[in-house]
């Protein structure tokens, strides 16, 4: 596994290549020297393949090249980003929205979430949060060894902390709130929704 900065790995960089379109080899190995990873096209090729034989990419043949492009909804990266977006539009204002991030992947996951799953979202550390360890921890882990997600060998898990009772129920409703909304763009269901005004932490939007 190639190994990149901040817990990334080559597979995330990929698929952030891929989301702006289908690309060929040469245009891949292109996108990752600008992002200052040198590869061999051999070793791009191989890559693209591997990513392809695990069904992440779907590789097409456009004469005379090969091109990929990301299959739809096969990659972890875009739940933790699409996550982050909409508890950006719920936090209180003149907050980041990391704490109702944590929150959305606790009641989304029911684990501890690890540093690396905030970083996918945008946030390098989350204030208030509960740093887990043991038995907990490893079972996070464990449930985690199933999927394609690979974590620093050291990554620091977190569950929320909360002030006080009421700052547990808003952060617990605006998670619902996010959960929700996900839900009904994923399936185009809004329009089976009554439209209210969208509440954020801190009050109303």
């Amino acid at each position: 596994m190639f190994e990149l900065e901040k817990g990334l790995v080559l597979r995330d960089l990929v698929v952030e290549i891929l989301r702006a379109g289908p690309k060929s080899i040469s245009q891949v190995g292109a996108a990752l020297k600008e992002r200052g990873l040198k590869l061999h096209r051999l070793a791009v090729a191989g890559y693209l393949k591997a990513l392809a034989d695990s069904e992440v990419l779907e590789e097409r043949e456009i004469p005379p090249a090969k091109v990929y492009a990301l299959k739809p909804g096969s990659s972890a990266h875009d739940l933790y980003k699409r996550v982050s977006q909409h508890c950006r539009e719920h936090a209180a204002p003149g907050t980041d929205g990391s704490r109702l991030f944590l929150q959305a992947l606790w009641d989304l996951f029911r684990r501890p979430i690890f540093k690396d799953e905030l970083r996918r979202g945008g946030y390098d550390g989350v204030p208030q949060a509960a740093e887990v360890g043991g038995e907990e921890r490893q079972a996070a882990r464990r449930a985690l060894s199933r999927s394609p997600l690979k974590l620093p060998f050291n990554d620091p898990a977190y569950r929320p902390k909360y002030a006080n009772h009421e700052d547990e129920s808003s952060h617990r409703e605006a998670s619902r709130q996010v959960l929700a909304a996900i839900v009904r763009e994923e399936y185009r269901a809004g329009a089976l929704a009554v439209t209210t005004r969208q509440s954020t932490l801190g009050g109303e939007a």
